[in-house]
C-alpha cells in the first residue's frame, strides 16, 4: 500500500511540473504574439529599449547607426528605422543598408535608403552612399516595416555582370526603384570618400497601384487604377534601354516614355462577365478575346447569326472590326465611353422583338499578324449592348 502511494505522489509531481512548464511556454508564446501584433498593427517599435540594453551590456562601447542621423529623421520619432547587412558592391563584405524616415508624420512619412561602407581610410571611415532617385524623390511612404531592399538579377542579359539593388515600397501606391553599383564613380582609395555622382546609380523608378517586375525581355508593366464603376485600369509598358543600361531618359530625371498603354481590368476579367451590371465590361472583354478567337459567347443570338454570314461575305462590320478577326494579332483598347443611368434604351430588331440596352463607345489600336513592323492602327466603334436572358450581349454596331 505504501509503494502505491509513493508512485502516485511521484506521478502527481511530474504532472504538476508538466502543467507548470506548459503554462510558462504558453504564456511566453502569448506575449510574443501580442508583441508582434502591436508592432504590426500600430507601428510601435521597442528599438529604444533594445538600444539601451545593448549600451548597458557593452559599457557604452556600442554605437547605433541612428546616432549619426540628423535631427528630424527616424530615431527622433520612436526609432522607426531598419538596418540590414548586404554585400551591395561585390567586395565580399556586408555593408550596412539603412532604411529611414524623414519629414516625420504619424503615417506616410517619406522613406529613403543609405548604404554605409567602411572601405576608405585607416582606421576606416563609415561613409553613407545614398540611393538617390530622380529629383531626390522618396523611395516609399508606408514606413520602414513596409519597405524592403533586395539584391538580384532583375535586369536580364545586361552587360555589366553586376546584380541590381531593388527598393520595394508596399502600397498603395506600390513603388519599385532599381539601382546599379558603379565602381568607376567611387573615389580612389587614397582620396576622401564621395558620393557625387551617385555611386549607386538609379536605373529605373516605377510608381503605381501595382507593378510587375521586369519579365524575360526586361519589360515592366505599371498599373494605374481608374477608380470608375467598372474597376478598370490603365496599364503602361516600359522597356529597358540596353545600350545605356537604364529605364530613364538621357537626363536621368524621368522614365523613358512608355512603349504602349491600354485599358484593362484592374484585376482580371470577371468569371462570368455577361452577368455584370455594367455593359462596358462585356465590350472590353470582347476586344480582349478577339486575338484568341473566344469572343462569340459575348454576342447576342442575332449577332452570332450575322457573323456566320459575315465569315462568308467578309463583312467586317458585323464584328465591329476594320478587318476579319483572324487577321488580328493584338488589340490595345484605348478608351471606353458610356452613359451611366442610360442603360434602358429601347431597340426593335428585324423580327419585331424589343430589347433594352446601352450604347458603349470603344477606341482601340490593333496590329496584324505577319506584320514585321507591328504597325499600330486605330479604330473606333459604337456597340449597342442588349440584355438577353439576363445577360449583357453585344448585338450590333451603331452607325
Amino acid at each position: 500500500m505504501t509503494e502505491v502511494k509513493a508512485k502516485a505522489t511521484v506521478s502527481g509531481c511530474f504532472i504538476q511540473i508538466r502543467i507548470a512548464v506548459s503554462g510558462w511556454l504558453g504564456f511566453n508564446l502569448l506575449l510574443i504574439i501580442l508583441y508582434l501584433g502591436i508592432q504590426r498593427y500600430t507601428g510601435f517599435d521597442t528599438w529604444i529599449w533594445r538600444e539601451r540594453l545593448a549600451r548597458w551590456t557593452t559599457f557604452n562601447r556600442w554605437v547605433a547607426l541612428p546616432d549619426i542621423m540628423p535631427a528630424g529623421v527616424s530615431q527622433v520619432a520612436g526609432g522607426h528605422h531598419g538596418v540590414k547587412r548586404m554585400d551591395t558592391d561585390g567586395d565580399k563584405f556586408d555593408e550596412w543598408v539603412v532604411i529611414y524616415e524623414y519629414d516625420l508624420t504619424r503615417q506616410h512619412s517619406p522613406i529613403a535608403v543609405a548604404i554605409y561602407d567602411n572601405d576608405r581610410g585607416n582606421p576606416p571611415i563609415l561613409f553613407p552612399y545614398r540611393l538617390r532617385l530622380p529629383d531626390r524623390d522618396y523611395a516609399a511612404e508606408w514606413g520602414w516595416w513596409a519597405t524592403e531592399v533586395l539584391m538580384g538579377d532583375y535586369v536580364k542579359g545586361d552587360t555589366t555582370g553586376r546584380p541590381e539593388i531593388l527598393v520595394h515600397g508596399a502600397g498603395p501606391p506600390e513603388e519599385f526603384s532599381l539601382f546599379r553599383y558603379e565602381p568607376s564613380r567611387k573615389a580612389p582609395e587614397w582620396a576622401d570618400p564621395r558620393d557625387y555622382p551617385p555611386v549607386y546609380r538609379c536605373i529605373g523608378y516605377f510608381r503605381g497601384d501595382s507593378i510587375k517586375l521586369p519579365d524575360e525581355n526586361n519589360r515592366v508593366v505599371v498599373t494605374h487604377r481608374l477608380y470608375d464603376r467598372s474597376q478598370l485600369a490603365r496599364k503602361e509598358l516600359y522597356e529597358y534601354d540596353a545600350a545605356r543600361d537604364t529605364y530613364l531618359d538621357a537626363d536621368e530625371k524621368a522614365l523613358l516614355p512608355y512603349r504602349e498603354a491600354w485599358i484593362d481590368f484592374a484585376f482580371r476579367e470577371p468569371e462570368d462577365v455577361t452577368v455584370s451590371e455594367y455593359p462596358e465590361k462585356v465590350v472590353l472583354a470582347y476586344y480582349m478575346r478577339i486575338p484568341n478567337g473566344d469572343f462569340l459567347p459575348l454576342m447576342s443570338t442575332l449577332a452570332r447569326e450575322r457573323v456566320k454570314l459575315a465569315a462568308q461575305t467578309q463583312n467586317v462590320h458585323a464584328y465591329g472590326l476594320p478587318v476579319m478577326p483572324g487577321r488580328i494579332d493584338r488589340i490595345l483598347v484605348q478608351a471606353l465611353a458610356y452613359t451611366p443611368q442610360a442603360e434602358n434604351i429601347p431597340y426593335v430588331d428585324a423580327q419585331g422583338n424589343t430589347y433594352f440596352g446601352a450604347i458603349v463607345h470603344v477606341e482601340f489600336f490593333y496590329t496584324l499578324k505577319n506584320d514585321p513592323k507591328q504597325e499600330k492602327k486605330m479604330h473606333s466603334v459604337n456597340w449597342f449592348v442588349i440584355r438577353e436572358k439576363g445577360e449583357w450581349k453585344l448585338d450590333h454596331v451603331e452607325p
